[in-house]
C-alpha cells in the first residue's frame, strides 16, 4: 500500500501531464498536470479520451493501427500540446500512458540552454580572439609610425586599425548581453550617420557591385541608439542582403517616423528570395540559421542589440519580394 501511494504521489507531483488510457480510449488515471493542461471541469466520471480531446484520440488510434506516431502538437484553447503515446506492455491493445507537455514551455527552455551556451561559448573564445586580435593591432599602430609609407599604404593602415578596434567591440557586445550592462545610448541624427556608414561599408564590402539607397525623411530624424551598436546591427544586416544576393545586390534604406505616434523608423530591404513563410521568427533565435557557413548568431545578436537600446526588430516581406527588416527606434528628446 505504501508503494502505491507512493507512485501516486509522483504522478501526481510530475510537471509533465500524464494521462493512462485503455484500448477502448477510457481514461484509468490522470494526473493534476493533464487535468490543469487540459482545462477539464471536475466529474465524477472520468470521461473518455475522444471526449477531452477528439486530436488526441485520433493520433492515439493513429499508433495503435501501427501507423508512425509522432509527437503530435494538440490545439487546446490558447496552447498547444506536445503529446508522447508509450506502451505500459508490450501490445498495442493494451493500456497505454500518454505524456502531455506545454510547447511553450518546452521552447522556452531550449531557448534558455541555447543562450546557455552561447554565454560559454562568447567566454570561452574571447580570450582566444583577443589575443591575435591585440597582436594585428599593435602591428598597426607600429607600421603607422612608419616613414617609408605612402598615402595608400597608409590608408592601410588605418583600416587595420580601424576594424581591429571594431572586432573588439563586437566581442564587447557580445558578451554584454549576458552581462546584462545598458547600452551607452546617445542621440544619432539617422541620414548623416547613414551617409558616413554606406561610404565606409562601400569601401571594403565583400562585393563591390553593391548598391545602397538612403531615403530618409524628414532629413533631420534623430534616434536613441548606441553608435558602435547601431553599426553591428547594420554592418550584419547589409552583409545578409548581400550574401542573399550574389550577383548584384542593392539595399534600400527607407526612414520615416509612423504617422499615429511619431516613432521614427528604418526600413532595410534587399532585392534578394526573401525568408522563407513560418520562419520570420526563428531567424532571429540563437543558432537558427538556413546556410551551411552560418553561425546562427547575427540576427539574434541584431535582435538583441535593438532591444537593449530599446527599440524593436521585426521581419515583413517587401514589396519586391525579397526581405524587409523595419526597426523601430528610440524618439530622440
Amino acid at each position: 500500500a505504501d508503494l502505491t501511494q507512493l507512485n501516486e504521489h509522483i504522478i501526481q507531483q510530475m510537471q509533465s501531464g500524464i494521462i493512462v488510457v485503455d484500448a477502448n480510449g477510457h481514461i484509468h488515471r490522470m494526473n493534476r498536470a493533464a487535468d490543469t493542461m487540459l482545462q477539464l471541469p471536475t466529474v465524477d466520471t472520468p470521461p473518455t479520451l475522444s471526449h477531452i480531446s477528439p486530436r488526441l484520440a485520433e493520433q492515439v488510434q493513429q499508433w495503435q493501427r501501427g501507423l508512425p506516431a509522432e509527437p503530435a502538437l494538440i490545439p487546446v484553447n490558447n496552447r498547444e500540446l506536445v503529446a508522447r503515446i508509450t506502451p505500459l506492455s508490450t501490445q498495442r491493445d493494451g493500456c497505454i500512458i500518454i505524456y502531455l507537455e506545454d510547447s511553450a514551455a518546452l521552447a522556452q527552455q531550449a531557448q534558455q540552454m541555447k543562450l546557455a551556451s552561447l554565454g560559454r561559448l562568447t567566454a570561452s573564445i574571447a580570450h582566444e580572439i583577443r589575443n591575435p586580435l591585440g597582436a594585428i593591432s599593435h602591428a598597426g599602430q607600429l607600421l603607422a609610425e612608419s616613414p617609408r609609407l605612402n598615402d595608400a599604404d597608409q590608408r592601410l593602415g588605418e583600416i587595420i586599425r580601424t576594424h581591429a578596434g571594431r572586432v573588439n567591440t563586437i566581442i564587447e557586445n557580445v558578451l554584454q548581453l549576458g552581462r546584462g550592462k545598458p547600452a551607452n545610448s546617445r542621440t544619432i541624427h539617422l541620414k548623416s550617420w547613414l551617409e558616413a556608414m554606406v561610404s565606409e561599408f562601400r569601401e571594403i564590402a565583400d562585393n563591390q557591385n553593391i548598391t545602397i539607397l538612403t531615403e530618409i525623411t524628414p532629413a533631420d530624424m534623430e534616434i536613441v541608439f548606441d553608435p558602435d551598436q547601431l553599426h553591428q546591427v547594420m554592418w550584419n544586416l547589409w552583409q545578409n542582403s548581400i550574401h542573399a544576393s550574389p550577383d548584384r545586390p542593392e539595399i534600400k534604406l527607407h526612414g520615416a517616423t509612423a504617422p499615429d505616434n511619431g516613432t521614427p523608423f528604418l526600413e532595410i530591404s534587399d532585392n534578394g528570395p526573401g525568408i522563407e513563410p513560418g520562419l520570420e521568427q526563428q531567424v532571429f533565435e540563437p543558432f537558427f540559421t538556413t546556410e551551411n557557413k552560418g553561425t546562427g548568431l547575427g540576427l539574434y545578436i541584431v535582435r538583441e542589440l535593438c532591444s537593449t537600446n530599446q527599440a524593436h526588430i521585426y521581419h515583413r516581406p517587401a514589396a519586391d519580394g525579397g526581405a524587409c527588416f523595419h526597426i523601430d527606434f528610440r524618439k530622440a528628446g
